[in-house]
């Protein structure tokens, strides 16, 4: 605008001469701050708009005076139902960061935005497809119980090779075949079966422990009929030694005085004369093996050269 007030000072409505009547400027624009030449309380109508804007202040402080579709915002009310009246003029319009919602303005556009939720943090999150929840890998997004029970009946994958639906493998990926563990009606429990070769039930440390009940090994069609033990290492429990002059020392560092050891003699080989088979322990060294003479308490038979088969059982104290 030129700053020139274009307006008279008087004028006639319908006859009637009106002095210092409300000023008012048509325009297809609405003003800006460099339409200030105008007497405070001037009022501008942009007649495109139809947004009425009076002069408040100087310089070219304009505000909206409402328009055709409604007035002025006067309040905003949020869900607690209070209403807030704005301070200066303005209202405040923001979230909370450790809620998950900020918000952010540009031009006349105010923005929210939801943070992702994350460890500590809350925000949005997308649901897991029932293809992430079974292979186990995706770390952000939501499992619902559907889809965990559906995880819990067909496990997947564990350790590096990829199994068939209901098989877990081995951790390590390799030297194992996959193993299927279902539910037995018939033993009230499960069985576990290998496909090929064995099933291996590794513990690094503690104890496997049967609480109530036997470990039983029974003749059917599907378990095995024996107990099957590693030989060879000086942690093992059994083992075959060979009699000289009718004793043999078998190193074990894993040994221990209460427990028990049973003897078996699995072949006389050039022995000259049997005696009768005794052990004696020597906590985490070895486990000693005689053939005793029964007719000289504590003496052994040297003509023994037998093979001997043991086991070492341990007793709980």
């Amino acid at each position: 605008m030129s700053g020139i007030d274009p307006i008279p000072r008087e004028l006639a409505y319908e006859g009637v001469k009106a002095r210092n009547p409300p000023d008012i400027i048509s325009s297809p624009v609405n003003p800006t701050v460099a339409d200030f030449k105008y007497p405070l309380g001037t009022m501008w109508m942009n007649t495109v708009t139809q947004v009425s804007f009076q002069l408040v202040s100087n310089p070219g402080v304009w505000a909206i005076l409402g328009g055709a579709v409604g007035g002025d915002v006067q309040t905003l009310t949020g869900t607690d139902a209070v209403a807030v009246l704005p301070a200066l003029g303005n209202i405040n319009v923001t979230g909370v960061a450790a809620q998950g919602i900020t918000s952010s303005g540009a031009g006349s556009t105010i923005t929210f935005t939801n943070a992702d939720a994350a460890a500590g943090q809350k925000g949005v999150a997308e649901l897991a497809t029932q293809a992430e929840v079974l292979a186990g890998l995706e770390a952000t997004k939501i499992v619902t119980p559907a889809t965990l029970q559906d995880k819990f009946d067909d496990p997947g994958v564990i350790g590096n090779s990829v199994a068939a639906e209901g098989l877990y493998v081995d951790a390590t990926g390799t030297g194992f075949d996959a193993v299927t563990i279902t539910a037995d009606p018939t033993f009230l429990g499960m069985k576990m079966l290998g496909t090929v070769g064995e099933v291996v039930l590794r513990i690094d440390s503690g104890d496997l422990a049967v609480l109530n009940g036997n470990i039983a090994l029974l003749d059917s069609s599907d378990l095995g009929k024996k107990m099957v033990f590693a030989t060879g290492n000086v942690s093992n429990c059994t083992g075959t030694a060979t009699l000289a002059a009718g004793t043999a020392t078998v190193l074990n560092t894993t040994i221990e005085a209460t427990d028990l050891v049973f003897l078996s003699r699995s072949a006389v080989n050039a022995s000259t004369a049997l005696g009768n088979l005794s052990y004696t322990i020597n906590a985490g060294v070895s486990l000693v093996i005689d053939a005793l003479d029964n007719s000289t308490p504590g003496s052994v038979i040297a003509g023994d050269l037998s093979d001997v088969s043991y086991l070492i059982v341990g007793t709980q104290v």
